[in-house]
């Protein structure tokens, strides 16, 4: 098998670009394998065995050791897509008992969050209108002073920070200016993305999961930067 072409193929159909299939690894295949890493949470590098499992055996890479069920049902979500995998997509959005609709036409960072945490805490109370990324500021209890943990559900603005638009994900880490967010409605797909933390209004945590205290900073490195979720 040609592992470069295969490669180049299986971005290809997940819409990323990386140029002519041709079994080169050119700059363009290599742009394309570092932000399908960084999107899927991977350390950087090039073709290993963890690139190999995701992309052509279609098994993402395990996830970081948490107790929080909701944030490790979120990351078997990763990739993703609004379109491709539209039905599959959906189908789970409606698994918090509604969804906001179509995800290929519609913000859905906060229909992902409900349902992550829906399917995971049966018990636990919801925002009224959980479609809204600012709902979830006053979700569960505010561990914004004390500081996150993976699974920390992190709320964003977007655009004006005085207006009613955000976004909204699950606390994957941070280096020194910005969090990493695992979510959906990023890039069109759930990923990893790289957002300023000068954005953050709000980090809160299930009032019916025992909050542990802070974790030592899960730190990463800073790549692409996500300034619109939209």
């Amino acid at each position: 098998m040609n592992t470069t072409l295969a490669i180049q193929s299986a971005l290809k159909a997940l819409g990323y670009d990386p140029g002519p299939i041709d079994g080169v690894m050119g700059r363009l295949t290599r742009l394309a394998i570092n932000k399908y890493r960084s999107q899927m949470g991977m350390d950087p590098g090039a073709i290993d065995e963890t690139l190999i499992n995701a992309l052509i055996l279609e098994a993402p890479p395990p996830p970081p050791l948490t107790d929080a069920e909701w944030y490790k049902l979120a990351w078997r979500k990763l990739g993703q897509h609004e379109s491709l995998n539209n039905s599959s997509l959906w189908r789970f959005l409606k698994f918090g008992g509604n969804s906001v609709g179509d995800p290929a036409k519609i913000p859905w960072c906060g229909d992902f969050v409900e349902s992550c945490l829906a399917v995971t805490l049966p018990e636990e109370p919801l925002p009224a209108n959980p479609y809204q990324a600012r709902s979830w500021s006053t979700f569960g209890i505010d561990i914004k002073d004390q500081g996150p943990r993976l699974g920390a559900i992190m709320v964003f603005y977007r655009g004006d920070p005085d207006g009613w638009q955000g976004h909204v994900g699950f606390y994957n880490g941070e280096s020194k200016k910005h969090y990493s967010i695992l979510g959906g409605n990023q890039s069109n797909r759930v990923t990893v993305a790289n957002l300023s933390k000068k954005r953050l209004l709000a980090i809160r945590w299930p009032s019916t999961f025992h909050f542990a205290g802070p974790a030592p900073r899960e730190r990463v490195k800073s790549g692409e930067v996500s300034t619109n979720e939209a």
